[in-house]
């Protein structure tokens, strides 16, 4: 009985540390695609301004 809830703490454990290390996945996948959004939202915006000065001259 006892090496059984021994054994249930460690799963418990291994449980937790996996989803901590799920959770850090996602945080730094968001973040990165953060980083790639504003990568993309400057990107179209310096094109923006690129076709604006070729039609205005």
């Amino acid at each position: 009985l006892r090496s059984g809830f021994h054994i249930k703490i460690i799963y418990q454990f291994d449980l937790n540390v996996s989803v901590v290390r799920n959770l850090n996945l996602i945080e730094a996948h968001k973040v990165e695609s953060r980083r790639q959004l504003k990568l993309t939202i400057l990107l179209s915006y310096q094109l923006l301004q690129i076709f604006r000065a070729h039609r205005l001259s």
